[in-house]
């Protein structure tokens, strides 16, 4: 077993790279209290991976607007600054672990599957009427990504983890990792956001989203990402190593209030938004 605890292990992880230098900008403006979405939209397109990004998520499936979003204004008047910038920290997040030996992991299964949770996760965040449902992606799209820092800090360990997995892949892989290490991807993901200065009910929904029923304040936001990791498992899209569905939380999903229709539609929506959606996160 290591000796060394979750927050040890990411304390040295350099800090998650600022937001394009337009962010800033933009939230200038708007504290300013004088600009219109036509400016806001001239300064968006000084960057044009920004505008691209931005235009091609305004009429991608993830949002659904009825008719073609054309313009770089139109497209945030849509979807909004803050949703705009939780979409991006989420793409920040993913270049972040670009170099992860693909002995470990098959990087591209890895953030299909997070993908995938993260719409099943917004699904699930509107059906329940949440304020934030892009808040709920971002939390699926990155609650792996402890998994990413074993394979980065603990190479010994991650292939004894693996190993290990391989010969009985009947327990769940969260269950050796903490068999291995002491702790499961989940602690080290939520230590990972705590130390970037993530909101701590997505700190929490990381942490606990195999485990809700031990997150005492945020139970509600680990219980939807635990239910929306799965769904994804239960229909297949990626992989971040778990090659069984994991076990069904009747606790965690009694939480959510939903019914079950609502879980069928979140399938539905899940399959039917996932390939639209991909192309705008994996390149």
């Amino acid at each position: 077993m290591s000796h060394i605890s979750a927050s040890e292990l990411v304390r040295n992880l350099p800090v998650l790279s600022s937001l394009p230098a337009v962010i800033d900008e933009l939230e200038a403006a708007l504290d300013r209290g004088d600009a219109s979405m036509t400016d806001l939209g001239e300064i968006v397109k000084k960057d044009t991976d920004l505008t691209a990004r931005l235009l091609r998520l305004a009429n991608s499936s993830f949002y659904g607007f009825p008719k073609g979003v054309e313009t770089v204004a139109e497209a945030l008047s849509l979807i909004g600054l803050e949703q705009m910038k939780q979409l991006l920290t989420g793409s920040l997040v993913m270049e972040y672990f670009e170099n992860i030996p693909a002995s470990s992991v098959n990087m591209k299964t890895f953030w299909e599957h997070s993908i995938a949770t993260g719409i099943a996760a917004k699904i699930l965040s509107i059906q329940r009427r949440a304020t934030e449902p892009e808040l709920f992606f971002v939390s699926g799209l990155i609650h792996d990504i402890g998994r990413l820092v074993i394979y980065l800090k603990l190479p010994q360990e991650s292939r004894e983890i693996l190993e290990t997995y391989e010969k009985n892949n009947a327990v769940p892989l969260y269950e050796i990792e903490k068999n291995v290490i002491g702790f499961d991807h989940g602690d080290i993901g939520g230590e990972l956001l705590k130390k970037w200065d993530f909101p701590i009910k997505l700190v929490e929904a990381v942490k606990y989203h195999h485990r809700p029923k031990y997150s005492e304040v945020h139970f509600s936001e680990a219980a939807l990402i635990n239910t929306a990791n799965f769904v994804v498992n239960a229909i297949g899209i990626g992989s971040s190593g778990e090659k069984l569905v994991p076990p069904f939380d009747a606790r965690a999903w009694e939480r959510l209030d939903l019914s079950n229709a609502a879980l069928k539609n979140t399938i539905k929506e899940t399959q039917k938004q996932f390939s639209d959606v991909v192309t705008l996160f994996v390149r």
